[in-house]
């Protein structure tokens, strides 16, 4: 048994704190609330808008099948220029899984391959 560093109450020696100075010290200062991990306060902000908004947005802006054979399945966006960080919508098109990736491999063919 070890001591609380809070109060000195007798806690498991696997503990810091008893359950009631845990609390006080989550509620603290210390406690990140939800007003506190908004926009850029949250710890996974990387400064602008998710890729799964922008997914979002194209595919609500753009037609809902691939550009290439209209399938409506498996539906991606794919970047024209190559550029994950250039979201316009100018840049996106809608493509199936399989014409994203036949896409990929013929920019890249080495890609994946044993050598």
């Amino acid at each position: 048994m070890t001591k609380c560093i809070g109060c000195d109450k007798e806690i498991s020696k696997y503990s810091k704190r008893c359950k009631s100075c845990s609390n006080k010290f989550r509620k603290g200062k210390y406690f990140l609330n939800s007003e506190n991990k908004k926009g850029s306060n949250h710890p996974n902000w990387k400064g602008g808008i998710s890729q799964n908004y922008m997914r979002r947005i194209s595919l609500e802006n753009l037609k809902q099948k691939c550009s290439l054979c209209n399938s409506k399945k498996n539906l991606e966006v794919h970047h024209i220029d190559q550029n994950r960080k250039n979201n316009k919508l100018l840049n996106l098109i809608i493509l199936c899984r399989s014409c994203h990736t036949k896409i990929h491999y013929k920019l890249n063919p080495h890609k994946g391959k044993k050598r």
